[in-house]
């Protein structure tokens, strides 16, 4: 069922526009140029990425009482890492991480990437790419996502976090509560 969202809510922009930024992501990634350039293509896929799952992991800190203006700075800001480890993100992360195991399996049985061996946790695999994504994002690196990428940086890669964050957001904007409500998380993980 699709709750109906109020769009001139600040939380509700938050989640459709991490969306709108994932979805076009999405879209660079699988696109045809990514086949003959995907090389030139990574920082702004990245880029997009960055700032989607940035306004996604402002979403329940927005509903929890925080204002955009809040959100905007410090210790919040750009930071990924800041954002992923806060406790009022206890419940997206959950249910991110659910979808990173899920993604990660029909990667692997797929096989679309058979130069990958899947051997590790998923969970632990999306959390690394968060905080190598943060640094990326972040004045840690000059923002090198947004200016210049200097070839000692390393960057994730994107099809495994667009894989899991589209899948979630897809959910989540038919859904808010989908990555705010314990019982919600529960239901999908069968746990209920």
């Amino acid at each position: 069922m699709t709750e109906a969202l109020d769009y001139s809510r600040p939380p509700i922009q938050l989640l459709t526009g991490a969306f709108c930024y994932i979805r076009s992501a999405q879209v660079l990634r699988e696109s045809e140029e990514w086949e003959v350039e995907g090389q030139r293509l990574i920082r702004p896929t990245l880029h997009l990425l960055a700032h989607g799952l940035e306004l996604f992991l402002k979403f329940p800190l927005s509903i929890s009482g925080r204002t955009l203006e809040e959100l905007a700075y410090k210790p919040f800001g750009h930071n990924l890492k800041y954002l992923w480890d806060h406790n009022d993100n206890a419940v997206l992360r959950d249910v991110v991480l659910h979808q990173a195991e899920i993604s990660w399996g029909l990667a692997r049985d797929s096989g679309r990437w058979p130069q990958d061996n899947f051997e590790g946790d998923p969970k632990r695999a999306f959390v690394a790419a968060i905080y190598v994504l943060s640094r990326l994002h972040s004045k840690e690196s000059e923002h090198a996502l947004r200016y210049i990428m200097f070839k000692t940086e390393r960057a994730p890669r994107s099809q495994f976090l667009l894989d899991v964050l589209f899948e979630v957001l897809n959910d989540a904007v038919r859904r808010p509560r989908f990555v705010l409500d314990p019982t919600e998380l529960r239901l999908i993980q069968g746990v209920a």
